[in-house]
């Protein structure tokens, strides 16, 4: 690619129009989607309160209600950004606080409203569009491809899913791009700033996402094959900035290596594995979400209708032929780093499932500068059709505008849905459910015990002011108490199932399409 390779003005026309449609679907309905249980961590988190706070503050036998429920979903006046930080190490340190700190900050200012806290997410996920532009500009030196990878992410559904979600990944996006790009300026323009404006998004990277390390292994590898296998000074300079980087990661560090371990092993338990054809048809479905997606669960992506199952297969022949061309054309300066960004963390994570089980390799939010290596590269195969001259020039026409009218598509679909398939639509489907039943009556009551506190969580966004939860903390099992019209079990262990039986006389009767719900309906005998 020549630097003199620039937009016509259709191109650019047709760029700006898809940005700020892009710019509208992300902002769009941000209320509107169910709040799935991921975001119950992140609300509990900005509220400054940790599960062992939630457990044993509400799971003692008490009733309480919805509302009591969502003052651990809220900004906490008395618990500022460092209760967030103390939160976050307390139970899941394995996500870095820098965008949980920033959203606590970000609500002082906004509020605490879903629309508030996703609007978050929304606002980052802007910044993509010149964090791509720079990494293109730094790697390909053509505008037209950064042009055309800027359209393509800013009606990607995959890029526009995740722009509405409470959760770190669209900064992890961007600083996937930002590190990159200064990786390049800084090899291109060896100067102590630059190199140390890439320590600065190293430690940035670090602490957003953890898997950013492996990003970070990518760059070092480039490095290493670019400069010929040789200590060159482009290598010593990323091993120095790298270690800057990291050693301004090391309080972090130091709290994963003490707490990780116990919540690891949960996260593994509660994924299990897939077989391989699962994991064939998930990473079918996420490499076509990139450009097309009418909301099919990730465990189903190749089956279902198959109308709209049909631009699946050209998508896939696209990808692949597109990241070939890129190889083909382009010297290994280039083709090289989109090439570990597409395969390097699947690579590893698939390793890992491999060895250990589990599903991290087919997971999406996991594999996002994958993500953005393939649209790199589709972007690139397209930036040369357009510049080439007949039969080809038109196709690269067609194709762009094929691809943005399928982005476009596809967010205004999942922009009207309440549920879609990024929020774990197999198990977040019961939850209007279980609402719609509890809701109808005048005066429910729901006991449930501390294994469930996500799920009540979720539940407590929908359900009606008059309802009520009894909450145990096993191995406690509760009476249930009068005055209540409807009385429900949700997911409670066997032996409390048993006593409401035999001990306090109830009749238990599962409610069909929820697992584990049941109402429970006092025996007029039973004194």
């Amino acid at each position: 690619m020549k630097s003199s390779w620039k937009p016509p003005t259709p191109i650019l026309f047709l760029v700006l129009v898809v940005v700020a449609i892009g710019v509208v679907f992300r902002f769009a309905y941000l209320d509107r989607k169910l709040v799935w249980i991921d975001e119950t961590h992140t609300g509990l988190w900005i509220s400054g309160h940790s599960w062992i706070d939630l457990i044993q503050e509400m799971f003692t036998g008490q009733v309480v209600s919805a509302a009591d429920l969502q003052r651990y979903q809220q900004p906490n006046s008395d618990r500022g950004v460092w209760a967030t930080v103390r939160a976050l190490a307390q139970d899941f340190p394995e996500h870095p606080p820098l965008y949980y700190a920033g959203l606590r900050v970000w609500l002082e200012a906004f509020g605490g409203s879903i629309a508030a806290v996703r609007s978050f997410s929304a606002v980052i996920s802007l910044l993509t569009f010149p964090a791509i532009y720079w990494f293109c500009i730094e790697l390909f030196g053509s505008a037209l491809v950064a042009w055309v990878a800027v359209a393509l992410v800013a009606v990607s559904p995959i890029h526009v899913l995740y722009a509405q979600e409470a959760r770190q990944y669209c900064l992890w996006i961007v600083m996937t791009l930002v590190s990159s790009a200064a990786l390049l300026r800084a090899t291109r323009l060896p100067t102590k700033l630059n190199w140390g404006v890439y320590a600065v998004t190293v430690a940035l990277s670090l602490y957003t996402y953890l898997f950013s390390a492996l990003v970070l292994l990518g760059h070092g590898i480039y490095l290493v094959v670019t400069q010929k296998y040789r200590l060159s000074k482009p290598v010593i300079a990323y091993v120095a900035a790298s270690a800057v980087g990291t050693a301004a990661f090391a309080p972090w560090l130091w709290v994963i290596l003490q707490r990780t371990a116990g919540s690891y092993e949960t996260m593994q338990s509660w994924m299990g594995r897939v077989s391989w054809v699962d994991w064939a048809k998930r990473w079918a479905g996420f490499l076509s979400r990139l450009f097309f997606d009418v909301g099919l669960d990730s465990a189903d992506a190749l089956s279902g209708n198959r109308l709209a199952l049909l631009p699946v297969p050209f998508l896939l022949v696209l990808i692949g032929y597109a990241v070939y061309r890129l190889c083909r054309r382009t010297p290994r300066t280039v083709w090289l780093l989109v090439v570990l960004l597409i395969g390097l963390i699947p690579l590893v994570l698939g390793i890992h499932d491999a060895r250990s089980g589990g599903v991290l390799s087919s997971t999406a939010r996991y594999l996002f500068p994958c993500f953005l290596g393939v649209q790199l590269a589709v972007a690139y195969w397209l930036a040369t059709q357009l510049v080439s001259a007949g039969w080809r020039q038109k196709l690269g026409q067609v194709v762009l505008v094929a691809l943005l009218s399928a982005g476009v598509f596809s967010c205004s679909l999942s922009s009207q849905a309440t549920l879609w398939w990024s929020k774990g639509s197999s198990t977040m489907r019961e939850f209007p459910v279980i609402a719609s039943i509890v809701n109808s009556s005048s005066r429910p009551l729901v006991i449930a015990n501390e294994d469930t506190q996500p799920q009540l969580l979720v539940l407590s966004y929908l359900m009606q002011p008059n309802v009520r939860f009894q909450l145990t903390h096993s191995p406690q099992i509760p009476v249930v108490p009068d005055g209540y019209s409807a009385v429900f079990a949700y997911q409670m262990p066997d032996a409390a199932m048993d006593q409401f039986k035999r001990v306090q006389g109830y009749t238990l009767e599962a409610v069909p399409d929820v697992d584990e719900f049941w109402r429970l309906t006092k025996n007029p005998l039973t004194p």
